[in-house]
């Protein structure tokens, strides 16, 4: 089936001072016809806030309407997973002819100002703040959905750490994390191996509950969301504080990477936290997270408030968690974020796909925003750009961003980030360089490029500072959370060189991400080499039997006062062929890893900012050991 792709009309409001909901339709801004633009109604905003105790709607026109002056459009409320008469990004349930009804909270009359407020909370305990709303006419959508996006954190306070280095790497074992001095780290995170099931399916299809209620206080800490209680595994959570914890003691920042593995029992993992039609898809260990149902989405809500209010306590009690990134590469559906069995149904469309993901990303926004106001949820493409990917149910990821950017900055706009892994396009390549300089693949227009790699990381900086994609006039940021340098197979003829070439191009992409005014974290994939990462993947800077490899003092002294002692010692191991001619030390055409950050001739202003001073971040007792 092909995918529908995003049509590229007009263009969307800039983004306001204020956290709106919903946006007027300005003219274009100069030099940006072509900005994607959501298929909503632009003449009517909602301005949504919340408080410790209510909700806050301002509902306004913005424009000429099709609605006659003083005409009465109804105030509906919803949960984030129901779909009213009229909308048609419905996500899995796109062909469904069945729609709900929602809960008529008030009116507006057309060309007024009206300001609600309503309960934060009902009755039974359920957040309003997760709920959406819309404006209705006659039983059909007018205008909407829109979201709560200005949301009062119960904690407001600065972070506690301050990393002195942007550079980070996966933990494959803590105390190496001191060894090679990062201010960065990152763990995988899987919801549904630390919560408890509060009901199973029987062999009837009929929903059973399960009482937890008699686990010992040894078993499972207790959390209530929406009204209800739920049980985590306190020996999973125990390790996860120790994790934080050393990186509390060591002002080391924490990403974590959320998603799903496959539920092989549901009475030890929520059988509603995947999708139902992906259970049974064979391809991989990872699925998206399902957020479509009531269960659904109160589990995943219930998992992201309890990180978000146990890791962002001021006191660091169990330690703190800064960004939380939801699912992984997402633009990779079938291989890392299934919605169905992809062997027995065809992908959804590029809306109808987004749909999913976005209502999950922003209740992880809301949860976390909830209890932290410096918090931020993270999305997660891999390296391929433009669409180039033959897999089924691959999206372009530009497409994604570009809808999603439009489709937030209407319903309700909020500070989303991107984790980006810009592994070379041949993910063998230790030499990428070499392979990737000059090809029509790998260039410096965010329109043409088919990938985004350490060649043209730019890309990312040059694509976040267009002015429709700003938040509150300022760039997007970018956490580097995946993403390495292959020393190629052990058994390779050209072994020696690789190693070499791999120390090199580690040295590249740090020099390149210091330099981007987008990206705020460097976090290198990974320690050691694994076989699970396929043939020639060997990214780690030790080998599997934990010897270590040129690439590990490089990374270890990278932004210390030894940097360019341990990177130039590389330098001659880059060798590439541009415009006809042969870039190399040996002919003069490479001078210093500054001298070839243009390699893509983009229009990113390498020499403006180019500093030392980003680069050279620490000072260090120990030296490297150079030849």
């Amino acid at each position: 089936m092909k995918k529908l792709p995003v049509i590229l009309t007009a263009f969307i409001m800039a983004i306001s001072s204020l956290c709106f909901i919903g946006c007027g339709d300005p003219p274009p801004p100069n030099n940006q016809s072509d900005i994607v633009k959501y298929d909503g109604n632009y003449n009517f905003k909602i301005v949504g806030s919340s408080n410790e105790n209510n909700i806050t709607l301002d509902v306004s026109n913005v424009s000429q309407s099709d609605y006659a002056a003083n005409e009465t459009l109804d105030i509906v409320m919803l949960k984030p997973y129901e779909y009213y008469n009229g909308e048609k990004e419905r996500g899995i349930y796109f062909e469904r002819e069945t729609s709900d009804q929602g809960e008529i909270i008030g009116t507006y009359n057309v060309d007024n100002e009206k300001t609600i407020t309503i309960d934060r909370f009902t009755t039974e305990g359920y957040d309003n703040l997760y709920n959406k709303f819309i404006l209705a006419k006659d039983g059909n959508l007018a205008a909407g959905p829109f979201f709560v996006s200005n949301i009062k954190s119960e904690r407001n306070y600065e972070q506690k750490i301050t990393a002195t280095t942007k550079k980070g790497i996966l933990s494959q074992g803590n105390d190496e994390l001191l060894n090679l001095g990062v201010g960065w780290t990152e763990y995988n995170i899987n919801p549904n191996n630390f919560i408890y099931p509060n009901e199973y399916v029987d062999g009837e299809g009929n929903i059973v509950p399960i009482d937890n209620s008699n686990l010992s206080e040894n078993d499972a800490i207790t959390f209530e969301s929406n009204g209800q209680t739920y049980y985590f595994r306190k020996s999973v959570i125990e390790n996860m504080d120790k994790d934080l914890l050393f990186c509390k003691e060591n002002n080391i920042k924490v990403v974590y990477i959320v998603y799903y593995l496959k539920i092989l029992d549901q009475m030890h993992a929520p059988y509603f936290m995947t999708y139902p039609e992906a259970r049974d898809y064979d391809k991989n260990k990872i699925f998206a997270i399902d957020t479509s149902t009531e269960l659904g989405a109160n589990y995943f809500t219930a998992a992201m408030e309890f990180m978000a209010e146990r890791y962002s306590r001021e006191d660091g009690e169990f330690g703190w968690v800064h960004r939380f990134v939801i699912g992984n590469e997402i633009d990779l559906s079938s291989e890392w974020n299934p919605v169905f069995n992809y062997n027995e149904k065809e992908p959804l469309d590029t809306k109808q796909y987004l749909e999913e993901y976005a209502r999950t990303l922003r209740i992880a926004e809301q949860a976390t925003k909830k209890y932290y106001s410096d918090s931020m949820v993270l999305v997660s493409n891999c390296h391929s750009w433009n669409g180039n990917r033959t897999a089924l149910a691959s999206y372009s990821a530009k497409e994604l961003y570009d809808y999603l950017n439009a489709k937030v900055s209407y319903q309700g706009n909020y500070n989303w980030g991107i984790a980006g892994h810009p592994y070379p396009k041949d993910l063998s390549a230790a030499a990428y360089l070499e392979e990737e300089v000059g090809s029509a693949d790998v260039n410096g227009d965010i329109d043409t490029s088919l990938y985004i790699t350490w060649t043209n990381l730019e890309i990312y900086d040059i694509y976040l500072s267009q002015e429709h994609l700003l938040f509150n006039g300022q760039i997007r940021k970018v956490y580097l959370t995946e993403g390495g340098v292959s020393s190629g197979g052990y058994n390779s003829p050209t072994a020696s060189r690789n190693e070499l070439c791999q120390a090199a191009g580690i040295a590249y992409a740090y020099y390149k991400s210091m330099s981007l005014e987008c990206i705020d974290a460097f976090i290198y994939y990974k320690l050691i080499d694994s076989a699970a990462d396929g043939g020639g993947c060997n990214f780690g800077i030790y080998t599997d039997s934990m010897q270590q490899k040129a690439s590990y003092e490089v990374f270890k002294y990278i932004d210390t006062q030894y940097s360019f002692d341990v990177a130039n010692e590389y330098l001659s191991s880059i060798k590439f062929r541009k415009d006809g001619q042969v870039y190399s030390v040996a002919n003069g055409k490479i001078t210093s890893y500054e001298s070839i950050m243009n390699v893509c001739d983009s229009d990113f202003d390498w020499e403006k900012q180019w500093s030392e001073d980003k680069i050279i971040v620490r000072t260090v007792s120990t030296s490297p050991q150079i030849d």
